[in-house]
């Protein structure tokens, strides 16, 4: 018996069913487009030639509504195309996209949004990158180098999507932020955000990142390294003794002893930090603040979460693991804490020192405790992250 000849597009799969499907090249990204129907294997010839047609009307209106950039067209014009097609694609989360928004409407557009994508040359975008450095806050301070340099990645991105889609050469080549743009501070250790600005992370995380509010609230709030607060179990909650030890460290691969021999510690609990380690049930392996599978979550999920929060609240450093640590670390040592409780409390010593020593110490636990009063937002019930 002949088999039956099936039209161009139409191919009959393992189950005896036909697959009617379409192709196209998108005019913009030059990926491939399709549209495919699976229909009964005694479909006869005329309805192949029906649905490839239905398929083929489908993608050609789709082909219609694209928008193909023209070199004439503004950068401005362009942005809002671009940001709507990531947005639709799911490159971009809601949250990501309002952070985007926000740099590019107050720090990109203004002053390069009328030009048009052909008048972009690299003297026009190094002009535009010099200017940064004359950024001032409402205050008068400079921004970060690590602000304007989130400034100028999102800037650069959208000017090489921009020429890209026309065909032009990439403008942003060997041109970057000037040596002296954005505040260097002398010394590491400084570069800390203050109370307010740590109140005000916070407060963004709690509601535009709940599930990570409580992590970050307790790295801001114990210093813990990152690989600490991540092997954290609920073992290691010690109401008795109103401690919360720390024993362990992961590296994102395996567990291990924390980074150094006085890592093994203990930190004061509280009522607040007791809410917040406590605020969700713990994973199928006992870990306070494990991912949606109960498993550890990624610290770069994590990060970038903090720099998008960071840019967003317009903070003078990017937060971190690290950059809490310095934080706490020198708030303990403005409270007057005395320096051995502050290196016994971080983990910073390579000497042995006693777990119990802030217990040696006069008011050393309370004041500690006390640095939190006041200064943030309120424990977040319900938060877990992602992955």
């Amino acid at each position: 018996m002949a088999t039956r000849r099936l039209p161009t597009g139409a191919t009959r799969q393992r189950d005896g069913r036909i697959q009617c499907r379409v192709t196209a090249t998108h005019p913009v990204t030059g990926r491939r487009m399709d549209r495919r129907r699976i229909v009964p294997e005694h479909s006869t010839r005329l309805e192949l030639q029906r649905v490839l047609a239905e398929l083929q009307e489908s993608l050609d209106a789709e082909l219609r509504a694209v928008h193909v950039p023209t070199a004439s067209q503004t950068l401005g014009d362009f942005a809002a195309y671009w940001l709507d097609t990531k947005i639709r694609r799911g490159d971009l989360n809601v949250n990501t996209a309002a952070v985007r928004v926000q740099v590019l409407e107050q720090h990109v557009l203004p002053t390069l949004g009328s030009m048009t994508i052909e008048s972009l040359t690299p003297g026009v975008v190094q002009a535009w990158a010099d200017g940064l450095a004359l950024r001032r806050k409402a205050n008068g301070d400079t921004y970060s180098r690590a602000t304007l340099r989130g400034w100028w990645v999102q800037a650069r991105t959208l000017i090489r999507d921009a020429v890209h889609s026309v065909g032009l050469p990439d403008p942003t080549v060997r041109v970057g932020l000037p040596g002296n743009a954005g505040a260097q501070p002398t010394r590491r250790e400084t570069n800390t955000p203050t109370p307010a600005e740590v109140a005000r992370l916070l407060d963004y995380m709690r509601e535009h990142e709940p599930q990570w509010y409580r992590l970050t609230w307790a790295a801001a709030n114990t210093g813990l390294r990152a690989g600490e607060l991540l092997e954290l179990r609920g073992r290691d909650i010690d109401e008795a003794r109103d401690m919360l030890r720390v024993t362990r460290s992961f590296n994102g691969r395996e567990v291990k002893a924390p980074k150094t021999r006085a890592g093994i510690r203990s930190w004061p609990l509280d009522d607040e930090l007791v809410t917040v380690l406590r605020a969700h049930q713990p994973g199928p392996d006992d870990l306070l603040f494990p991912a949606a599978d109960g498993r550890h979550v990624r610290r770069s999920s994590w990060y970038r979460a903090l720099e998008r929060a960071s840019e967003a609240c317009d903070l003078s450093v990017i937060a971190g693991p690290q950059v809490f640590r310095r934080y706490v670390n020198s708030r303990l040592f403005d409270a007057g804490i005395a320096p051995e409780v502050v290196r016994s409390a971080m983990g910073h010593t390579h000497q042995s020192m006693s777990l119990n020593y802030a217990d040696d110490l006069p008011g050393a636990k309370a004041a500690i405790v006390a640095l939190r009063r006041g200064a943030h937002a309120q424990p977040h019930p319900e938060s877990t992250p992602e992955d």
